[in-house]
This record gives C-alpha cells, structure tokens and sequence, in this order.
C-alpha cells in the first residue's frame, strides 16, 4: 500500500512538473513579444529625440554662425582704416541731407572743353557718313527739314544718347575723366538718359544760353541734368568738403 500511495505521489509530482513546464513554454513566447514590443518602443523614443536634437541644431547652427559672421565683420571694421574713396562712378549717394556728400561735381568750364571735343567727333562722323551720302546721290542740302540736316541732328542725338547710356560717358567726357550720373537711381535708364539727351539736350542747343545754369547750380547741373535729375562728376576726385565731414564723424 505504501509502495503504491509513493508511487501515485511520484506521478502527481511529475504531471505537476509536466503542467508548470508546459504553462512556463506558453508564457516565454508572450514574454519574448513584450520584451520585443519595448525594445522597439525604445528604439522609437531614441529615434525621436536624435530626429528633434538635429532639428535644434539645424535651427541652432543658422543662428550661430549669423552671429560669428556679425562679430567677423564688426572686427574687419575696427581693424580697417577708414576709407573715403572708391571704384570710378561708385561713391554711394548720400541717402540723407545729413549725409556728407562726396562727389566732386564738374564746373562748367571743363564740361564746356568735353563738350567741344564731342563737337569733333559728331562734326567727323557727320563728314565721313552725311557728307559722301549727299554729294554721291545728289541729295538736298538746302532747307530745315532738309535731308542732310536730318541725317545730321540724327548723328548728333544718338552720339549723345547711345555713349550715355551704355558708357555713361561720351568721348569728350572720357578725355577729362567725366561721368554722367542719375540722381534718384542707380544706373542710367533709357528713359532718363532719353529725356536728358534728346529733349533736354534738344532744349539747350536751341538756347545756348541755359548752358551758364551750370556754374551757379549747388550740383552743377545744366538745364538738361535739371530735368533728368542727373549731374556730371569727377571719377577720380571727391569732395574735400565730404570728406571733412566724414573723417569729423569718425574721431
């Protein structure tokens, strides 16, 4: 009896193992998954944080580096000495009243001798295109509106207007360092510069006399600078007085 009561005591034992190993297998599947399922919840936090640390530093790094280039060239400013001259034609235009203002306008006697040497040159370019035209076709040279003078004031104008507007500059301007400049504008636009030589220049060759406006205007301007907003300059002079200004201004 007691061999047998051992026997189904052993037996019990062994189920009781057998069910513990069997529940122990089914539970080890559902932990591995849990154990996944955090992992890769993890690796989605890490993920995350590595995505919103590189969006601080792409948002950082622009700040930054602004800020270092600011101090750069608040150095280069102190260490540079200061400079009151620039490229040919490209003093900046005072922005202000107050500003110091360093252009060297030209007078009007040496705008008269660079008017003269473009008077040659329209006079030789009429010569060499006008006057064979005429004489070879046997054309009218009598009358205002005659071809001649018409062919002539033609020559004349775009000589003005084309040199102006793409050199701003003509020959003669070119010979005494003159530069042709808007006073409103950056460059020299064609309704400017049409409205400058043509009707103005028109107006002036008309009435020689306005030519005088020259020498009494503050920025030296002709009639036709007048109406175009446009004045003549010196490329490689400037201003003294401008120039006093500003080196007041920087001790």
């Amino acid at each position: 009896m007691e061999k047998n009561e051992q026997k189904k005591e052993m037996e019990m034992l062994t189920s009781d193992q057998e069910q513990a190993a069997m529940s122990a297998e089914r539970e080890t599947p559902e932990i591995a998954n849990i154990s996944d399922t955090n992992q890769e919840e993890q690796r989605k936090d890490m993920a995350n944080e590595d995505v919103s640390s590189v969006q601080k530093d792409d948002r950082i790094m622009p700040l930054a580096a602004h800020h270092e280039e600011e101090q750069e060239n608040e150095q280069k400013e102190k260490r540079s000495p200061l400079s009151i001259f620039a490229n040919k034609g490209k003093i900046d235009a005072p922005s202000s009243s107050d500003d110091p203002d360093l252009y060297a306008y030209a007078g009007f006697w040496i705008r008269f001798w660079a008017y003269i040497v473009d008077l040659i040159v329209v006079m030789s370019l009429r010569l060499i295109l006008v006057r064979p035209s005429v004489l070879l076709l046997d054309l009218d040279t009598t009358g205002f509106f005659s071809l001649y003078n018409i062919l002539s004031a033609l020559i004349f104008f775009s000589y003005f207007v084309l040199m102006t507007k793409y050199f701003g500059q003509t020959l003669g301007k070119m010979v005494f360092g003159l530069k042709v400049i808007s006073l409103k504008k950056d460059t020299l636009t064609w309704d400017t510069v049409i409205f400058r030589e043509l009707v103005g220049r028109y107006i002036c060759h008309t009435v020689k006399i306005v030519y005088i406006l020259v020498g009494f205007l503050p920025k030296k301007q002709g009639l036709h600078d007048y109406f175009a907003d446009t004045t003549v300059i010196h490329e490689d002079l400037v201003n003294k007085e401008g120039v006093e200004q500003v080196l007041n201004q920087h001790t």
